[in-house]
Parts: structure tokens; C-alpha cells; sequence
């Protein structure tokens, strides 16, 4: 998941304490290692666009690409080490 502020129109991704307590809504994307949204979640009062939400699913779906491929590649790493490869 990738939490994301929106203060306006600009956009804090993965906000500190600071930044979710003074921003104007939050958005919460659950994304999948294939790029597909599985969760949203929109909170706050302030309105924003469509294209807005578009950039943050897919800058979310990105981090989770990332994400993903770190996991495989430790993983990887764990499995080289125990077999002794």
C-alpha cells in the first residue's frame, strides 16, 4: 500500500506524522505486483480531479513493482545462501 497527502493540488507520498495531521484529504492505494488496484481509499474534505487519483494509482503501482522485486531478490539471495550457491 502507498499512502499518499494532498495539500491543494500537490501530493506528499508516504507523508510523515506532521504531514497527515495539516493535509487537506489522504489517499490509500493497495496495488498488486501485476500493476492492478486492489484497494482505494479517499478520505479528508478536500475535492480533487480524476487525473489526480490516476497519478497516485500509478505512482503506487510503480513502488509496488519496486517493492515486489526487492522481496524476489532477497529471497533469491536467502535461498543461494542456504543452499550454499
Amino acid at each position: 500500500m502507498t499512502y499518499f497527502n494532498i495539500f491543494s493540488e500537490s501530493v506528499a507520498a508516504d507523508p510523515t506524522a506532521i504531514e497527515e495531521r495539516v493535509s487537506d484529504s489522504q489517499i490509500v492505494c493497495a496495488v498488486n505486483a501485476y500493476r492492478e488496484l486492489c484497494g482505494l481509499h479517499f478520505g479528508g474534505s478536500a475535492l480533487t480531479s480524476y487525473d489526480l487519483i490516476t497519478q497516485c494509482a500509478n505512482r503506487a503501482a510503480k513502488r509496488a513493482a519496486e517493492v515486489v522485486q526487492m522481496m524476489k531478490s532477497a529471497l533469491e539471495e536467502d535461498a543461494n545462501a542456504r543452499c550454499g550457491n
